[in-house]
């Protein structure tokens, strides 16, 4: 089975949307990439409804994601560590 996702691409190269396969309801679901005025990604929203999908919430000198919120409200634990160029994540299972 195949599945077809599309991208776009705005003026400067960077993702725009995102057009994910049909899902249970029929249709497909899109997502817009919000930028901020420095070029990072500061957002993620449905581009039917301009909810928040992902949303960064603060960013660190370099512009690394240093905190992240998803629209439901989970903040995922896990943190950027600059002195060694590494993410650490800790994974998290939601309960039932």
């Amino acid at each position: 089975q195949n599945f077809m996702v599309d991208t776009t691409y705005d003026a400067v190269g960077r993702g725009d949307t995102i057009t994910y396969p049909q899902g249970a309801s029929g249709r497909r679901f899109t997502v817009q990439r919000n930028y901020n005025a420095q070029g990072f990604m500061a957002s993620v929203t449905n581009a039917a409804t301009s909810g928040v999908v992902w949303e960064a919430n603060t960013v660190d000198e370099f512009g690394h994601t240093a905190s992240e919120s998803f629209g439901n409200g989970v903040v995922p634990p896990g943190e950027y560590r600059c002195s060694q160029r590494l993410v650490f994540f800790i994974l998290f299972k939601f309960r039932d």
